[in-house]
């Protein structure tokens, strides 16, 4: 299968090109855009389409252009469903500095890893307020290390702490390990 990508200007060097997956790790959509950033979201307003975010302890607002793709665990959604605390990589239009895309993740799932069952593919998360959730990982499961290497399964310890996007069906749709 061959994709093409249609550009307003030729790439440079250090021009970063993004690639949109969907759920089923195919490509959905690829962009070429020139700055982004990342943080946490503090607020959203979506009657004025704002939201506000800190990256680095600074704090700053930002514009979402009504045509923005907005991307919540990998699925497509709407301003009004980003929240307080969601993690964003936000990537702005060249002229007006509006976010256009942003890739939002929001952990429901955090803490030590107490058990690792690799005969079902299965961790036992003990969270900060000592309850303990059952996740599963499959080969769908995208988990990276804070550094952002992409690990697996075979990878993660006992006793390390996670954040973990986790499906209706228990399933580590996206998780960090620090």
């Amino acid at each position: 299968m061959t994709y093409m990508v249609l550009l307003k200007k030729r790439l440079e060097p250090l021009d970063e090109i993004g690639i949109v997956l969907d759920e089923n790790h195919k490509v959905g959509y690829i962009d070429a855009f020139f700055y982004s950033s990342e943080g946490i979201i503090n607020d959203v307003n979506s009657d004025t389409g704002l939201i506000t975010y800190t990256c680095q302890g600074k704090t700053y607002q930002s514009h979402v252009k009504n045509s923005a793709q907005l991307f919540l665990n990998g699925r497509p959604v709407y301003l009004e469903d980003l929240q307080k605390g969601d993690e964003g990589y936000f990537v702005f239009e060249n002229r007006s500095g509006s976010i256009r895309m942003a890739f939002i993740t929001r952990f429901n799932v955090s803490g030590r890893i107490k058990v690792i069952d690799r005969s079902d593919n299965s961790l036992i998360v003990v969270s900060d307020n000592k309850t303990e959730k059952k996740v599963f990982v499959n080969e769908n499961s995208m988990i990276y290390q804070s550094s952002g290497a992409a690990i697996t399964l075979k990878d993660i310890e006992i006793g390390e702490y996670v954040n973990l996007a986790v499906d209706d069906n228990g399933f580590v749709k996206y998780g960090e390990v620090q």
